[in-house]
């Protein structure tokens, strides 16, 4: 049951997640006219419960743990830009966007989501 399931839930979420991406990717969180505050409760309202849909019931692999914090800090790099240091724009690294997040990241929230 499990298995059938998984394969349905890829079938029918990733592309919702692929049109996620593409959305994201286009303009809304390169946006100058949208504060960051306004970013994170949009990728709060909106992006994160598309992607975790149905999260109680995943049993979610390593690699699939993975793909979702790729996709997270995507949209975190998009709403907090680079970095100008030392004369040069430099990309945010994981650590840095782990600390803007104040450590919640998508995958604690899945699991937090579970059904005990």
């Amino acid at each position: 049951m499990v298995i059938a399931w998984k394969k349905k839930y890829k079938d029918v979420f990733w592309p919702a997640i692929e049109l996620l991406k593409r959305l994201i990717e286009i303009s809304l969180f390169r946006s100058r006219l949208l504060s960051r505050a306004t970013k994170i409760v949009l990728y709060k309202t909106l992006i994160r419960p598309v992607v975790s849909c149905g999260a109680e019931a995943w049993t979610l692999t390593e690699k699939e743990e993975q793909a979702v914090l790729i996709f997270e800090r995507k949209i975190f790099r998009r709403t907090y830009g680079p970095k100008y240091e030392n004369g040069e724009w430099k990309s945010r690294t994981n650590r840095e966007l782990e600390e803007m997040s104040k450590g919640e990241n998508i995958v604690k929230w899945i699991k937090g989501q579970r059904i005990s």
